[in-house]
């Protein structure tokens, strides 16, 4: 799994992703904030750890 960090300089805004390295795919689709706290906390979490299967192993 890798962590992306997104700088949009034409549009001034910021995005993050999971990416699976195993599948080649992004977990959740990115959400563009002015800032990188926001687009972290504006992320769906829960919607990327579903695809991975976390909530599987943890309950």
């Amino acid at each position: 799994m890798r962590l992306e960090f997104f700088i949009e300089p034409t549009a001034n805004t910021c995005a993050v992703h999971l990416f699976d390295m195993t599948a080649k795919k992004v977990l959740a689709e990115r959400t563009a904030a002015p800032t990188f706290p926001e687009a972290i906390a504006a992320y769906p979490w829960e919607v990327a750890l579903n695809t991975l299967g976390f909530f599987d192993i943890i309950t």
